[in-house]
């Protein structure tokens, strides 16, 4: 479990430095794009400073937002990251029982490496410090969190009453509206796109939450991104989280009425299923022992706050 916040080591550690001048993939090299100093010999030497850390993992090198990160928590793993940039990747990502390829929609892919524990992405264009540790670091996250035997599934988490809730939504179902709406009001997020779970602690991601322009607006909120996304993005910033247990499943529906209708386990075990391949096959009927919520309401800002308002007098009750 992750340790008491207090423990938290001060500052941020080293690790050991390598010099490696080229990346091999499927055959191919790369050369990486790093902080990278001379050494002495005259070999580049990585710099794989940890940067800070998120969804339980510490987080090294790979021009790292650190300001977007929690502090690093000794007892958590270390996942280097490192960045390629090519206009046209010549190997495809593999996947093997040590390693795992991600393509991304925006180009390029992550090839992530158990036994080293690092993650490269091989890209069109660099990506900023502050994408990659959002929403880029997500999948990476996802991999490892799995290889360390953590649960990891596509959902968000608020805090309420010491607990943390889940809340979980199809694409274009609200949920970063939802969750940048209470962090507008002064409550406090744990993550946006990717929940982490080791056993029912829910580890926190990376503090910001991203917002379509129209979102934004409509909230009053965040800041424009440069971003290699089509469409752009508004992000708002998030404060600082620990890991909270999990108290609760929030399913997000649209429908004309507003209801917050208890789940049967069934239902629970049912939904929290299609949610992925657990790291633990009888994690599924451990977390639907939590209690669960659907999560019914019109698709329109004006109830966005009545309807938060039931949510809120239902699962505190």
């Amino acid at each position: 479990m992750p340790e008491n916040p207090s423990a938290h080591e001060k500052g941020p550690p080293r690790v050991n430095s390598c010099s490696e001048p080229k990346i091999s993939i499927a055959g191919f090299s790369y050369t990486p794009l790093t902080n990278a100093t001379p050494s002495p010999n005259g070999e580049s030497v990585v710099d794989s400073t940890v940067a800070g850390a998120s969804y339980g993992i510490n987080w090294a090198g790979g021009n790292l937002a650190s300001d977007l990160l929690g502090p690093v928590t000794s007892s958590w793993p270390m996942v280097r990251v490192r960045q390629v940039q090519t206009p046209e990747p010549l190997a495809p990502p593999i996947t093997s029982d040590d390693e795992m390829g991600v393509r991304l929609a925006s180009g390029g892919f992550i090839q992530m490496r158990r036994r080293a524990e690092e993650a490269i992405y091989v890209v069109p264009v660099e990506l900023g410090s502050e994408e990659l540790v959002h929403p880029y670091l997500a999948p990476t996250a996802w991999a490892f969190s799995v290889w360390f035997g953590r649960e990891a599934y596509h959902a968000g988490a608020f805090a309420l009453d010491g607990g943390a809730f889940a809340v979980v939504g199809e694409r274009e179902g609200g949920k970063s509206t939802t969750l940048a709406w209470l962090a507008a009001e002064g409550r406090q997020v744990l993550s946006d796109d990717l929940l982490v779970l080791q056993g029912r602690s829910v580890l926190p991601g990376p503090r910001c939450i991203d917002l379509r322009e129209a979102s934004a607006g409509r909230l009053g909120v965040g800041n424009p991104l440069p971003s290699v996304r089509s469409g752009g993005r508004w992000r708002l910033r998030l404060a600082p989280a620990d890991p909270l247990p999990l108290r609760g499943w929030i399913f997000l529906v649209w429908g004309d009425t507003i209801e917050v209708r208890p789940l049967r386990p069934s239902e629970r075990l049912d939904l929290i299923l299609r949610l992925g391949r657990p790291a633990d096959p009888t994690a599924p009927l451990t977390l639907a022992e939590v209690p669960a919520w659907a999560f019914i309401r019109p698709k329109t800002w004006q109830s966005l706050a009545r309807c938060l308002d039931r949510l809120f007098d239902v699962v505190s009750g």
